[in-house]
């Protein structure tokens, strides 16, 4: 994490070493500012303690069930819903043969929170923990987590699973599609669509052109999740899917996307403000 690292304890227990360290430094006042806790676990085989990732161990204590492609992990208090998860498999398939890509097995984490998936993967604390509990998501190599968002939920399933395969593309690009494909936040791109038109009609001075400038419009909803999606979803519409792909392929620079933007929807920088805005009013009438 390049920060210093205070170790907090050792423990042995037969042949596993659990080890809590401290990611953390002092402010110029004294006060101490701590960015998180962790739990790093080494065994020793063959003589030698060597580290492993602390999920690997703690997810055995969850319970698993594996439906289709996907290994779910999930609490004891989670009642598994077998509907949600063959859902979420026939998307897999028809997603990854929209993308020409092979579908992969994978791991699938949910809880109630967020939370309760860092404390599986090892966190005692993190900058940012706690607080109200929302819906959200988390995308790594051959795993996804979804804290308060159940066993259908497609977004960072996308992220696992179709992003590796198409490297030269703009974040907008991938965050897009997987909230027009999968929602964000456990709500639809609608939603957000919806929410968005409705703080835009008040907020005439946000100028939608600068697309990299603007932040969140709160908590829940993301304008790179919601414009990125609207964008895709226009994409979507003129060319099917062979337009995403192209579009997926269109390059990593803010500049790229600007230029993807025109060449497959034939809207320039300048007019980005006021086109997005009408295509907001129009799919929230709809």
């Amino acid at each position: 994490m390049g920060l210093p690292v205070h170790i907090l304890s050792i423990e042995f227990r037969d042949d596993i070493c659990n080890i809590k360290a401290q990611f953390s430094y002092c402010k110029e006042d004294g006060v101490p500012y701590v960015f998180a806790i962790v739990n790093y676990v080494a065994k020793k085989i063959n003589g030698e303690y060597r580290l492993f990732n602390a999920l690997s161990f703690n997810q055995e204590k969850w319970l698993s069930t594996k439906v289709g492609l996907v290994n779910f992990y999930y609490p004891h208090y989670h009642k598994f819903n077998h509907e949600k998860a063959n859902k979420l498999n026939d998307l897999i398939n028809e997603t990854c043969a929209h993308f020409n890509v092979t579908p992969e097995e994978f791991n699938y984490y949910l809880a109630n929170d967020f939370d309760e998936i860092q404390n599986l993967k090892g966190f005692d604390y993190y900058l940012g923990m706690g607080g109200y509990s929302k819906p959200s998501g988390k995308a790594a190599t051959g795993k996804a987590y979804c804290g308060g968002l159940g066993e259908f939920y497609f977004h960072e399933v996308f992220h696992v699973l179709i992003d590796k395969h198409y490297p030269n593309k703009h974040y907008w690009v991938s965050e897009g599609i997987a909230t027009l494909l999968g929602g964000s936040r456990d709500e639809s791109l609608e939603w957000h669509i919806n929410r968005t038109n409705t703080y835009l009609q008040d907020h005439p001075e946000v100028d939608l052109s600068d697309l990299f400038s603007l932040g969140n419009l709160d908590t829940i909803t993301t304008y790179h999740y919601v414009l990125g999606g609207l964008i895709a979803k226009k994409i979507m519409e003129k060319g099917s899917w062979s337009l995403l792909i192209e579009f997926m392929n269109s390059g990593t620079s803010n500049e790229d996307y600007y230029n993807a933007i025109e060449k497959f929807l034939g809207v320039q920088h300048n007019d980005l403000n006021s086109y997005l805005r009408t295509q907001l009013k129009l799919e929230a009438e709809l």
